[in-house]
């Protein structure tokens, strides 16, 4: 039987592994303390009572200013940190510091002590996650190790800090138009270029960033797009103008959250209709975000037969004169006005086929006035000929040069870098004769 005559009673504190307690700090380890617990063992017969303490941390952690700040302990002077495991690896003490953690061991007047860490929310030991649009929460997870002296027995605590922030910060749209372009600037915000651009309907992929002449600098990024491009839509057409719209959005990769957003409308320049001299009329016809459906290709003058010189998924162009295609005339005060109609003709065959009556109407009316009585005064004076004129016979070469007018006037004329110069059907073209000056002749395609 084992002798129980002399027990020997060890009180002795002693640390073990275990979850954190936010917020509790423990000043002092004096036996007997709410913060431990006695434990009876009995190795080799002998009986012994064990206390426990815990380490405690104290997560002192402001969110504002975005660091965290964590206190462990305490211990006794026998106990020594080694190494942090972060999320990216495990540092000394050393290079914690180095890396720009502040590592600090504490030393209490009862002659224990405690340790602690600051860690930036920046640094990339740091894991981030927007649970919100305009929310950052931050996460730290850490492992302290720490060893007992003189054995160095080692034992290691795991802590887990968290804190959250409505500090994201939206990117900025800008845009702007010129005679024939959209000018479209983005200002990054938290994100940086983390997200996804919507143009129009389609995602911006690497194709559209060059047909875009897109642009990044690592704060902005920019877009340039002309007012006829594939993911602009056109609101209206006027008579000397189509309003042309591009959409802009960016979107939170992760969740779809919409960052930020841009809706950018412009007036451009485009003549609908053109009246010409020799009594011809020419109209383009635009489709708009109203008629969706619409094939620019199905339509037609009054006179149904009269169908586009010329048309694509977005234009059709007529040229037509002034006496054909079912083109009315009107007479007031001095002015003879000749109108006409491009429509969508649910009559039409080919177009009933990919269209219905429920679909908005396309009606667009096309005019031109001409002048009735308009009287000018010439003046004019002859003087007799001493001779009758004659003509000389004989050969040679004569040489011819002749340029290309801009309009009937002959006062602007196309030069070197303007050709070549496109023409429809039946549009006037006007040469000079400049080798000779002989005077103005007009030509029809």
């Amino acid at each position: 039987m084992p002798r129980l005559g002399n027990i020997l009673l060890w009180m002795a504190a002693a640390i073990i592994l275990c979850q954190a307690r936010p917020n509790v700090k423990l000043n002092s380890l004096s036996m007997g303390s709410p913060d431990g617990y006695y434990k009876s063992h009995a190795p080799d017969y002998q009986y012994h009572i064990t206390y426990f303490v815990e380490p405690m941390l104290e997560d002192d952690t402001v969110p504002e200013t975005r660091v965290f700040s964590v206190l462990l302990g305490t211990f006794l002077h026998d106990v020594e940190l080694r190494n942090i495991t972060f999320s990216t690896g495990v540092l000394t003490v050393e290079e914690s510091n180095a890396k720009g953690f502040t590592v600090q061991e504490h030393s209490l007047a009862n002659g224990s002590k405690s340790f602690s860490l600051q860690v930036p929310f920046d640094a990339d030991v740091v894991l981030k996650h927007n649970p919100e649009r305009l929310v950052t929460s931050y996460f730290l997870p850490l492992i302290f190790g720490l060893i007992v002296l003189p054995e160095e027995t080692p034992f290691a605590l795991p802590v887990d800090l968290q804190a959250s922030l409505q500090d994201v910060v939206l990117p900025i749209m800008a845009g702007t138009c010129d005679q024939n372009q959209f000018h479209i600037s983005v200002k990054f915000g938290s994100h940086g270029s983390n997200f996804k651009a919507i143009v129009g309907p389609r995602e911006l992929t690497a194709e559209m960033a060059e047909d875009y002449n897109f642009y990044e600098n690592g704060t902005h990024l920019s877009l340039i797009l002309p007012y006829t491009a594939k993911d602009a839509v056109f609101e209206l057409l006027t008579a000397e103008s189509v309003k042309s719209r591009i959409d802009l959005l960016l979107l939170d990769r992760a969740n779809d959250w919409v960052l930020a957003d841009l809706y950018l409308a412009c007036y451009f320049p485009l003549k609908a209709t053109e009246c010409h001299p020799n009594g011809t009329m020419a109209a383009v016809a635009v489709k708009v975000e109203s008629t969706r459906n619409l094939k620019p290709s199905q339509l037609t003058l009054k006179d149904q037969s009269c169908t586009p010189q010329f048309s694509d998924d977005r234009f059709a162009y007529f040229s037509f004169s002034v006496d054909t295609c079912g083109t009315t005339r009107t007479f007031f005060d001095n002015y003879m006005m000749y109108e006409n109609e491009i429509r969508l003709s649910y009559n039409n065959a080919k177009a009933a086929a990919n269209t219905s009556p429920v679909d908005p109407d396309y009606r667009q009316t096309i005019s031109c006035f001409y002048v009735v009585n308009e009287t000018q005064t010439v003046a004019f004076s002859a003087k007799p000929r001493t001779y009758e004129p004659a003509a000389e016979i004989g050969t040679g070469q004569l040489m011819v040069q002749m340029r290309l007018s801009q309009d009937p006037s002959y006062e602007l004329f196309y030069q070197a870098e303007d050709y070549p110069v496109v023409k429809y059907l039946q549009q006037p073209l006007y040469f000079e004769d400049i080798s000779a000056k002989l005077g103005h002749h007009c030509g029809q395609l």
